[in-house]
């Protein structure tokens, strides 16, 4: 009876300490940024296409101004960015 409740102490703690690394490893740092797109004299301009490029990697997101002007990025690697705004007219 000992041994067997000595297993199930040891079961218990393996588990823990699985779920304890793999927690670590799906855990990742991230980054957001957001903004609004306005022209010169203020005005919020909607369907703006922004861009956001890691300087290091080269990877790029796009994304759409909404009726406010406003994007953002979410969930983004850790790194530098270049924001590019591009709007016909």
């Amino acid at each position: 009876m000992q041994l067997a409740g000595w297993i199930r102490r040891q079961g218990f703690l393996v588990a823990a300490l699985v779920l304890l690394v793999c927690s670590q490893l799906f855990a990742g740092v991230a980054a957001s940024i957001s903004g609004t797109v306005k022209d010169p004299s203020g005005a919020s301009i909607a369907g703006a296409t922004v861009t956001a490029t890691n300087t290091e990697t080269g990877i790029s997101q796009t994304q759409t101004s909404n009726g406010q002007g406003f994007y953002s990025f979410q969930s983004l690697p850790l790194g530098k960015y270049t924001i590019d705004v591009q709007e016909k007219g």
